[in-house]
């Protein structure tokens, strides 16, 4: 922020409550397309994701009651949610992807699954989700999932930015019976924006300031500025040279830019 003056009789500026958003600030500026047709509870059907054709196994669409030893699904305990489990496949291993709606390239988005493992020996190979690029036929990992197995509900967070066009695809991978378990998905959602700012509150994130209980970590040029940012409080010294008080409460702080160096 740059405060400016023709003349050495100088003048005022105010600064006060500045704010970051994942959101975007008008319809101007935002983006046409919509990222709910990403989204998807199972509830009543597959939505817009697909099987992969060909790998010798599939996600299965399931509603179980929950009991002691098998949890229901995420969205209400008694819904539907995705399976994909090889204890009953006749193949030594396998893969299972699941193809997602294919997002636009250039923004920014936030995805957000639920799933749980149970069985698996090794679980870093159980489910990982991939960026796929339909037109050079490559893919790029965005998530792998790991640690110790555990019939529970997870959630997982990813925020990715691709130049590109991509279609999110869910894998989970098998390479022998002994190896193998189940693995749960459900309640996919995806927004745009970061996931990490969408969760935030006002002033949590960096960045964020009203001034009210200092500067928030922003710091001024001391070396070639002839002026100085000061922290003031209530109406500017003269008349009609500025705000009466602070955008914040009418009474708070506020950053006035004043003539004579601090």
């Amino acid at each position: 922020f740059e405060a400016a003056f023709s003349n050495h009789s100088g003048g005022r500026v105010a600064l006060d409550n500045i704010s970051l958003s994942a959101e975007f600030c008008n319809a101007e500026t935002e983006p046409t397309f919509d990222p709910s047709i990403a989204n998807c509870d199972f509830e009543s059907g597959f939505c817009g994701y697909q099987q992969a054709q060909a790998g010798g196994s599939v996600w299965k669409r399931l509603s179980i009651k929950p009991n002691l030893y098998r949890t229901g699904d995420h969205t209400t305990g008694a819904g539907f949610f995705l399976l994909a489990n090889t204890r009953f496949s006749l193949r030594s291993g396998y893969v299972s992807r699941l193809f997602g709606p294919r997002v636009p390239g250039r923004l920014k988005y936030c995805l957000r699954f639920y799933y749980t493992l149970a069985g698996f020996r090794r679980p870093d190979s159980a489910l990982a989700v991939y960026a796929y690029h339909k037109d050079s036929h490559t893919q790029e990992k965005l998530w792998t999932g790991g640690g110790t197995t555990r019939d529970v509900w997870t959630e997982v967070d990813i925020t990715f930015q691709r130049p590109q066009a991509v279609t999110v695809v869910f894998v989970s991978v098998c390479k022998n019976f002994w190896d193998c378990g189940s693995v749960a998905l459900d309640d996919i959602r995806m927004t745009l924006g970061d996931c990490y700012l969408s969760l935030g509150s006002f002033l949590s994130i960096s960045g964020q300031c009203d001034f009210e209980t200092g500067d928030c970590g922003y710091t001024q040029e001391k070396a070639v500025d002839t002026v100085d940012w000061v922290l003031a409080r209530g109406p500017t010294p003269t008349s009609y040279t500025g705000p009466r008080g602070d955008h914040t409460t009418g009474m708070g702080e506020s950053l006035p830019s004043c003539n004579s160096p601090q």
